[in-house]
């Protein structure tokens, strides 16, 4: 018996070797506790993490309303257009700088010939560029006659805003091109007879600038007062006891005279106005200002 045993016993390994023994995954003793709490820690830092992420981003029906929609497409459509606005000022702006170095060597080149390359201007084509003149100065004049009656609007105010198309010829050194037809014709009646535009602005149409404004200024202003239209004026008596005459609306012959006064004073300050831009934009700028042009 005792030699079988010991060939099994050879065969097999000794008996220590064949006692029960761990599992190679299974935790050891004292070590399980340990590495539960790491996983425990694991998978709580990733649902904090997958929370956080998750209320940074909006939900879905939040992101895109159509409200929100509209006002973003709005947003980017006004960008769009600034940046294209903004565009097209800077080529303007080169466009007019090359055009006023073309003028200038223009200019420069007419000063060295002494006007014999200026073509010749028949008297037909000079009378009909000074009727149009003449036509857009009697426009301005109806239309200060019909700003005028109102009184509560400075005079000078009125004039330029109806005669903004001669004063517009004071930015000629810096425009190459004005913007409105009238002041290009201005400035094409000057270049023919400078001499003749300035007598007209300085004389006949003074004086009827003068009177389209203070006829309306001497009229009575202001409401009926109650007395409804075409009653007679009032009269009361002044400080001096002698009859004072009013208008439908109150105004006294006084302050009518200081209306018109004030319409004759802002009429020849802007007429005298206009025959200095007329003549200092269709005169050469000085050298050194071309100089800065051309280079």
């Amino acid at each position: 018996d005792d030699a079988p045993m010991a060939a099994k016993k050879r065969r097999f390994g000794d008996d220590d070797d064949d006692a029960p023994m761990a599992a190679p995954d299974a935790p050891r003793a004292g070590e399980e506790d340990g590495e539960n709490l790491g996983e425990d820690d694991d998978e709580e830092k990733k649902k904090k993490k997958d929370g956080e992420e998750k209320a940074s981003k909006p939900r879905a029906d939040e992101v895109a309303t159509p409200k929100d929609q509209l006002k973003s497409a709005a947003r980017r459509v006004k960008e769009r257009h600034v940046a294209l606005r903004v565009k097209n000022l800077l080529f303007l702006s080169s466009l007019n700088e090359e055009a006023m170095r073309a003028q200038a060597k223009l200019r420069s080149l007419l000063d060295r010939s002494e006007g014999a390359l200026l073509p010749q201007v028949s008297v037909a084509r000079k009378t009909e560029l000074f009727e149009l003149v003449a036509q857009m100065l009697d426009q301005a004049l109806v239309e200060c006659a019909r700003l005028s009656s109102n009184a509560s609007v400075p005079p000078l105010k009125i004039l330029e805003r109806c005669l903004e198309f001669v004063l517009a010829l004071e930015h000629c050194h810096k425009i190459a091109m004005p913007v409105d037809s009238r002041t290009q014709a201005m400035k094409l009646a000057g270049l023919v007879d400078l001499d003749l535009l300035c007598q007209i602005v300085d004389g006949p149409f003074r004086r009827r600038l003068i009177a389209a404004g203070m006829a309306k200024r001497r009229e009575p202003s202001g409401a009926n007062g109650g007395y409804g239209p075409g009653c007679p004026a009032r009269s009361r008596s002044s400080g001096s006891g002698l009859p004072v005459r009013l208008g439908p609306g109150g105004a006294s012959g006084e302050s009518a005279g200081a209306a018109a006064k004030a319409w004759e004073e802002a009429a020849n300050v802007c007429s005298s106005r206009m025959v200095s831009i007329i003549r200092l934009a269709l005169t050469p700028p000085p050298k050194e200002e071309a100089d800065g042009v051309t280079g």
